[in-house]
């Protein structure tokens, strides 16, 4: 075995080892635009109580590529998952509850019901959006509005620090929503994200208030070493 060889297999054990354990970062200091898509443009999705449907999108990131897209009306969205299914009983993250285990994103797992709202997502040249609008429980007096965004950055990562995601609250402190009182906020891993699940709260009262952005990144750290994986690839053809 050459030295090259060496040093190659051992930057990638490093640099494997390293990001297999990283994990996400989530901030709320960080600005961001809520865009109504309910009446600007989203297609609505039609679901009702319990219900999950997959869309398939254009667009997407290392992390959440374009593909089939799973998404439930109790408040979360999957990529290729293992099942389209999200439970009405939200649960800790990681959870087969949620999509099967499948890599996904919650910004309000929760039992949402539909009697007066929907879900509409939209693709734009720069990120997808999808949003969930409507009457939280079923309880007329009572709603919520929230959304995701997907940044569309293709498939490389960058050096890190970069808004991969962001999860954005226009109404979400109603008294049944309560900023998150019965809810499971957070990034949930697949088997095969370079990232393990990152929980931002479960079933925590004003865990998220009306205007807050959430934003994804991946630490700089694992951003380089992902990079320089892509370099030796690039330097082995």
């Amino acid at each position: 075995m050459s030295y090259r060889t060496i040093t190659a297999f051992c930057l990638f054990t490093l640099i494997g080892t390293s990001v297999a354990h990283a994990q996400l970062i989530w901030r709320s200091d960080l600005p961001g635009t809520f865009i109504d898509i309910a009446t600007n443009g989203g297609i609505p999705l039609n679901l009702d109580d319990e219900d999950e449907t997959v869309i398939n999108v254009s667009i997407g990131n290392f992390l959440f590529p374009a593909g089939p897209v799973a998404v439930g009306n109790n408040g979360g969205a999957a990529w290729a998952p293992p099942s389209t299914n999200l439970g009405p009983v939200n649960q800790p993250l990681p959870s087969l509850q949620a999509f099967g285990g499948g890599r996904s994103l919650l910004p309000f797992w929760d039992d949402i019901g539909n009697t007066v709202g929907d879900v509409w997502y939209r693709q734009d040249p720069n990120q997808l959006i999808i949003q969930w609008k409507g009457n939280h429980f079923g309880d007329s007096n009572d709603t919520t509005n929230f959304e995701l965004q997907v940044k569309n950055l293709g498939p490389s990562l960058g050096p890190g620090n970069e808004i991969i995601a962001q999860l954005l609250y226009q109404d979400i402190q109603q008294p049944r929503a309560d900023g998150g009182a019965s809810a499971t906020i957070g990034y949930q891993a697949d088997a095969a994200s370079p990232f393990v699940s990152n929980q931002f709260s479960f079933d925590t009262p004003d865990s998220v208030y009306d205007g807050t952005v959430l934003s994804l990144l991946v630490p700089e750290p694992a951003g380089i070493g992902l990079l320089a994986m892509g370099l030796l690839a690039i330097r082995r053809r």
